[in-house]
């Protein structure tokens, strides 16, 4: 990983096995080491680490948000400062579109090992709660590319089908 600037001079030298683009500043980075044990962090634009926070992945940044994962713990999500937006302590039933980890401003989450389920809203604010729940996801309007409706189809812990409105 090597930044230049469009005169040719380089602004941050080789020293990430993996570097993802910046968002305000803030980039996601995977320090050298064993695919087992992937160390996955944020720089600033002069290589810098932000923070002393190391996560196993950290994904692109959408939308203000950054999907990080803490193996053995699950999925959060990290602003541009490092700051833990989301705890990772989740596992996320949806990806997103393609500019942001919300769907009509609602993610699915859940808490690693639980039987229940949040849809929340970029405020935190709990929208719906989904007991029992194992897994769902935002239903895609084929008609439409990348474009999703407002329902969320999962399945029960007993594999009821349970449809939601995600808005």
């Amino acid at each position: 990983f090597l930044v230049t600037i469009p005169n040719g001079k380089v602004m941050i030298a080789y020293q990430f096995e993996q570097a993802l683009g910046f968002y305000k500043g803030t980039a996601p980075v995977r320090v050298f080491g064993t695919e087992r044990n992937f160390s996955c962090r944020l720089i600033n634009k002069e290589g810098k680490f932000i923070n002393d926070k190391v996560y196993y992945e950290i994904l692109p940044f959408k939308a203000g948000f950054a999907r990080a994962f803490i193996n053995g713990s699950g999925y959060g999500l990290l602003d541009e400062k490092g700051n833990e937006f989301l705890p990772c302590k989740y596992n996320m039933e949806d990806y997103g579109t393609q500019t942001d980890w919300f769907v009509h401003d609602r993610l699915v989450i859940r808490e690693v090992k639980s039987q229940s389920a949040w849809i929340i809203d970029k405020n935190k604010d709990t929208i719906s709660i989904l007991k029992p729940y194992i897994a769902g996801y935002f239903v895609h309007d084929h008609s439409r590319a990348n474009a999703f409706l407002p329902y969320i189809y999962g399945y029960s812990e007993q594999g009821q089908p349970i449809i939601v409105t995600g808005k």
